[in-house]
């Protein structure tokens, strides 16, 4: 339900929207309103008024105490166990913090109501930790992940997420290079514009902790406050185009007004 492309235009973008709503008739149920512009950043809203959902996001379930993401027993493979009674989405590019390692999530993926130790495919988004933080935060362990509330805010690291499912071991360690070198210039990055370490005290090659940065969460409140009631504004809203410096970034498009709000 995430889609990373670079097109140009309403008509193209309107194109896009419906290849990710996936139906025959979507583009003549499809509109495109905006774009709605706070200084360098512009977003474009997808409305479909037709499209239902009830599925629970993973943030929701963890919340509730009602999904867990943890190491099976072998330690290699990343499972997820939903105890509840509805469908729970799990958006490709999810930053999960804990275990040994934070990880980011490779594919979309819906985990069905009831449904114990389903496979979850990710990748290491934390080069130079093997072992617990030595610092734990609340509800981490070795084995368990929590969600760190956001996706990895980086067109190199989706990139390599989407590069394709090839089990080699040359292909996933190239998908895995990229996502370290997308993952670490993003925490240069945040250290440059806000002009401050972006290093967590609990584990300084953390994404997931760099981005709780303080100057960063102000800054970005700014577009949050500018931007956010436009994608409360009408109940058919079920997705997002945005786009930085005039350039297209990222399409975010969901099965639902109520899952996309959640997301």
């Amino acid at each position: 339900m995430l889609y990373n492309r670079l097109v140009s235009g309403a008509a193209a973008l309107l194109a896009l929207a419906a290849l990710c709503l996936g139906s025959a008739h979507a583009l003549a149920q499809t509109r495109l309103a905006g774009p709605f512009t706070h200084d360098n950043m512009s977003i474009y809203l997808v409305h479909d008024k037709n499209a239902a959902s009830t599925m629970m996001t993973l943030d929701e379930a963890m919340a509730r105490g009602v999904a867990w993401v943890h190491w099976a027993s072998d330690e290699r493979t990343m499972m997820v166990d939903n105890m509840s009674g509805q469908d729970v989405f799990i958006q490709h590019g999810t930053l999960l913090t804990g275990g040994t390692q934070d990880q980011v999530v490779a594919n979309d993926q819906i985990i069905t109501a009831g449904a114990i130790g389903i496979p979850l495919a990710t990748f290491c988004v934390e080069r130079g930790r093997s072992h617990p933080r030595t610092i734990a935060r609340e509800g981490e362990n070795a084995t368990r992940y929590t969600t760190a509330g956001r996706l990895i805010p980086s067109r190199g690291a989706l990139l390599s997420l989407m590069a394709g499912s090839a089990d080699s071991r040359p292909a996933r360690r190239l998908r895995q290079i990229g996502v370290w070198l997308g993952a670490e210039q993003v925490r240069r990055q945040v250290a440059e514009r806000v002009g401050t370490p972006a290093e967590g005290i609990a584990s300084p090659t953390s994404l997931p902790l760099a981005l709780e940065n303080s100057r960063l969460v102000a800054a970005q409140q700014e577009y949050v406050e500018a931007l956010a009631q436009r994608g409360e504004a009408e109940g058919d809203i079920v997705g997002v185009v945005f786009a930085v410096n005039g350039a297209l970034q990222t399409v975010d498009i969901y099965s639902s007004n109520a899952l996309f709000r959640r997301m």
